[in-house]
């Protein structure tokens, strides 16, 4: 009778404090609907300091990151939200949709992905598909393509965002290989978002453009490369992608014509060594031999103390270093990896996001630390190791950037001289024939050029490097003839 009387008063004292924190956090949401933040912090404030209570952790975190959002510590409220989604994401409750309304306006989503791959079932729109989206972008980043489309199945066509989740769609299903799938979804996509911002609409064509290309449809992934929107800051990014499609095709003077933009002054001083080459090999498949030689020598010259500069720095940085290495060329100081490579990075709407992230959490930190309140304090260690994560997850972006570009430049060191070999070799062949026959035996050179100048409301002179002007860039047209004599070179 004793055991019997012990085991049931054993058992119904966690039932007791689970019943006490129910009405805790029950008085601290009156507290902060009352507008008395102050009051609702110290009552959430013990139950999270206990590791005793860690039932009732998830909704005091999601309580908590109330009252941060009320104190203007958005960046903390939305890592608060975090630690309760991480948990159960049931436990946030009406504050789900808060937080992913607050993150991207903080330009921290990615606090919140991990942990929304898997969704309350009563969960309403418009929230629900909103967390579908942030929680399919953390599974496609993962690989894990399959649990992204099946959170993206359940977005329906009248959503604001059904055009961002089909783009997401489309990407998870070209991952796959399933490309005329990727090409349905993300065709949807275009369909859905001729009113959405520039910087989705050329995420999307530029998608486009890749799926065809995967699929191997190269005449249509041109189509869609060159009708990304020149307003979007990612506009040049896709520039080579485009030059491999015509490349593929055997249209070697359209793969010169639009790496034209990368030879401009404005991109001088920028790593573009696959661009370089892949202009080198067109000059030479154009029997263009002078100026595939030209190309050839500048390569050298270019990135050979690039390639030693990368072999000098690489080894002796971690994730962190790198990011304090392109912040500080990004603000006009000396780095030590190669300035051409960190322009790659800098110029790039995730580094300024993220800068901009790291400047909100070192705001924050500091109102933190001054509050009196050990509740507001509380906010300190979570900001930091955001901030923490956020500087090495940038940072190995930096470093991988920089560790592709040495590993690219072994192998193309060693290639360039190849193709210039190639290159001297048919410049021998044309000569020798040229001696036998008494006649140099180029294509049209100017045949094309005269054609143009008859053509009614156009104005056609040579190229020259120098006339170039900054909004022009990409719209320049650059029309180039064939100087084989007979077969193109293999």
């Amino acid at each position: 009778m004793r055991t019997w009387l012990l085991l049931a008063l054993l058992a119904a004292g966690p039932a007791r404090a689970a019943d006490a924190d129910t009405a805790a956090l029950q008085h601290a949401a009156e507290l902060i609907a009352a507008g008395s933040a102050g009051d609702a912090g110290n009552v959430l404030q013990p139950i999270l300091a206990d590791p005793k209570r860690l039932a009732a952790h998830p909704e005091a975190w999601a309580r908590l990151g109330d009252l941060w959002a009320a104190r203007d510590l958005p960046e903390a409220a939305v890592l608060a939200w975090a630690k309760a989604a991480e948990a159960d994401p049931v436990a946030l409750g009406s504050s789900l949709a808060r937080a992913v309304a607050i993150a991207p306006e903080v330009g921290d989503e990615g606090a919140l992905e991990p942990w929304l791959v898997r969704l309350p079932p009563d969960l309403a729109e418009p929230t629900r598909t909103r967390a579908a989206i942030l929680g399919a972008r953390s599974l496609i980043r993962s690989g894990q393509f399959a649990g992204a489309l099946d959170l993206l199945g359940t977005v329906p066509k009248h959503h604001p965002d059904f055009a961002r989740a089909q783009d997401l769609r489309g990407i998870a299903l070209a991952n796959e290989g399933e490309y005329a799938e990727s090409l349905a979804a993300l065709l949807t996509a275009e369909a859905a978002a001729k009113d959405a911002p520039v910087e989705l609409r050329a995420r999307i064509t530029a998608n486009l453009g890749r799926a065809y290309y995967g699929g191997g449809n190269y005449v249509q992934a041109i189509r869609y490369l060159d009708a990304i929107p020149h307003q979007s800051v990612t506009w040049q990014d896709h520039l080579v992608e485009h030059a491999w499609a015509r490349f593929a095709i055997g249209d070697h003077g359209g793969t010169i014509a639009v790496l034209h933009t990368l030879q401009t002054p404005y991109f001088a001083d920028w790593y573009t060594a696959e661009a370089d080459l892949l202009r080198l090999q067109a000059y030479f498949l154009l029997c263009k031999l002078t100026s595939a030689t030209d190309a050839a020598d500048a390569f050298l010259a270019k990135y050979t103390p690039i390639a030693a500069a990368l072999d000098a720095s690489v080894p002796k940085l971690d994730g962190s270093g790198a990011w304090a290495d392109a912040v500080t060329f990004s603000t006009g100081g000396t780095p030590t990896l190669p300035p051409a490579v960190l322009h790659t990075v800098v110029h790039q709407a995730w580094f300024t996001d993220t800068v901009i992230a790291l400047a909100a959490i070192d705001a924050e930190t500091a109102t933190a630390e001054a509050a009196p309140e050990p509740w507001m304090r509380r906010a300190v260690p979570l900001l930091r190791a955001r901030r923490t994560a956020l500087v090495t997850a940038g940072g190995e972006r930096v470093l991988g950037r920089a560790k592709k570009a040495r590993t690219e430049l072994a192998s193309l060191l060693q290639d360039v001289p190849v193709v210039k070999l190639d290159v001297l070799q048919l410049q021998t062949e044309v000569y020798s024939k040229a001696a036998a026959t008494g006649k140099l035996d180029y294509g049209d050179r100017i045949g094309r050029l005269r054609k143009l100048r008859k053509t009614p409301g156009t104005r056609t002179w040579p190229v020259d490097d120098r006339e170039v002007w900054a909004d022009e860039l990409g719209y320049y047209r650059v029309d180039i003839r064939s100087d084989c004599p007979q077969e193109p070179p293999q």
